[in-house]
């Protein structure tokens, strides 16, 4: 895991609790199901997303679930943490806290204070991380350099087979519905369409 280096002891499974932004995302989603399979049934699991997502969420693994535009956000969050200080590492998979900068502040003054991004065009500016927090990358090529992978076009199909042998034992799956759009190029363009009218909980997909 991404914040493994960042814990007291070196040792990912001491976090008491975590929080996900964007639970209800095709990342998001994932990271619940992994997280809760990988980390102690004692580690409190908590994310955002809208409030029509909150049981899916939960039915995934996570403890809590919370509106990211809630006023009470914060104190929510410090609530339903283990410490009531806030939680020790966050992992935001949609850009959360690009949109709403007080969202590190769940991180417990206390704890180990990491956050940890889906690399996109836009995360939060560097400056904008407060002082103290340690800031971690996970992305394929961050997944590549810790498995020790070659860099460059040889890692990524080492890692897109990694992946294809997981899927096809069933050792992980899409925790969301997936919406085949259509297939070939064409489509791209319906399923962007798509997007802008709002999709949530669901995977658009297009085949080649």
């Amino acid at each position: 895991m991404p914040w493994t280096s960042a814990t007291s002891d070196g040792d990912a499974s001491s976090l008491t609790s975590v929080l996900v932004l964007g639970g209800s995302s095709a990342v998001g989603a994932f990271a619940i199901l992994q997280l809760r399979k990988f980390l102690p049934a004692s580690t409190v699991i908590l994310t955002t997303c809208s409030t029509r997502n909150h049981d899916l969420v939960k039915s995934l693994g996570a403890n809590n679930a919370f509106d990211p535009t809630s006023a009470t956000l914060l104190d929510d969050i410090r609530a339903a943490s283990p410490s009531k200080g806030g939680v020790p590492a966050i992992l935001d998979c949609v850009n959360g806290a690009a949109i709403r900068h007080d969202t590190l502040e769940a991180l417990d003054a206390h704890g180990s204070k990491l956050f940890v991004e889906v690399p996109s065009g836009t995360n939060i500016a560097p400056e904008q991380i407060p002082e103290g927090i340690t800031a971690k990358k996970a992305g394929a090529y961050a997944i590549i350099e810790k498995m020790g992978m070659v860099e460059g076009g040889s890692g990524l199909r080492d890692l897109m087979v990694a992946f294809e042998g997981l899927l096809e034992r069933k050792e992980i799956g899409m925790p969301l519905k997936v919406d085949v759009v259509g297939q070939g190029l064409e489509s791209i363009e319906q399923g962007l369409d798509r997007l802008k009218k709002g999709v949530s909980a669901t995977k658009l997909v297009v085949t080649l």
